[in-house]
């Protein structure tokens, strides 16, 4: 938490000269797009001890305030974001198949560069993720810990789309990280070969 307040400060420092500053709040939903590799976990003899995958991504939900710095045709944008995201693994034991859940939830503060073009808004920049904290059906299958990471970073980019005073965003996401460096089993990681990509829809509301 110290950090998203340093964060904020520096940029909220940073921005004070721009002018014609509007603020708001927003919310959405996320869906995300990746194709993993199976896992398959080993114990101490490297025998074959369970099979994991991912079942279903659900839809992940989103709110909270952004800020806009306006300079002629140029706005910062930046955001400060609860993010919660759902997804259902396969679990094969050998024996039985089951479906496991997992829910996580991150401070996500996404700082984005737009330009207009009339009522139309192209956008891009970074974004930070601040792991929060999660509840996994996982932790019932032997040898698991969870090791998400303190912070993760990755790239924004869509379309805008403002009409006095809502805002309506359509944003794609890559992040830098491998999807799945959480899964530990006896102090090994094993982790998913592609990146998470999501997809965002979100609408705001400026004051």
């Amino acid at each position: 938490m110290k950090k998203i307040l340093v964060f904020a400060l520096i940029l909220s420092c940073s921005l004070a000269t721009m002018a014609q500053n509007k603020f708001g709040i927003r919310g959405g939903i996320t869906s995300t797009d990746f194709n993993p590799k199976e896992l398959i976990v080993l114990n101490q003899n490297d025998l074959e001890q369970l099979k994991i995958s991912v079942d279903q991504a659900s839809y992940g939900y989103h709110f909270g305030l952004f800020a806009q710095f306006n300079k002629g045709r140029w706005a910062l944008q930046p955001e400060v974001l609860f993010n919660s995201n759902r997804i259902s693994y396969n679990v094969d034991d050998n024996i039985s198949t089951s479906i496991k859940d997992e829910k996580f939830n991150f401070v996500d503060i996404p700082v984005l560069v737009r330009y207009k073009m009339g009522p139309l808004r192209l956008q891009a920049g970074p974004v930070g993720h601040f792991f929060v904290n999660s509840t996994s059906e996982l932790k019932t299958l032997e040898g698991y810990k969870e090791n998400f990471d303190e912070m993760a970073f990755g790239v924004q980019y869509g379309l805008g789309l403002e009409i006095w005073k809502t805002v309506l965003d359509f944003k794609w996401e890559r992040n830098f990280n491998n999807y799945g460096d959480h899964v530990v089993f006896d102090d090994t990681s094993y982790n998913f070969d592609s990146s998470p990509n999501r997809f965002i829809v979100s609408i705001g509301i400026k004051f």
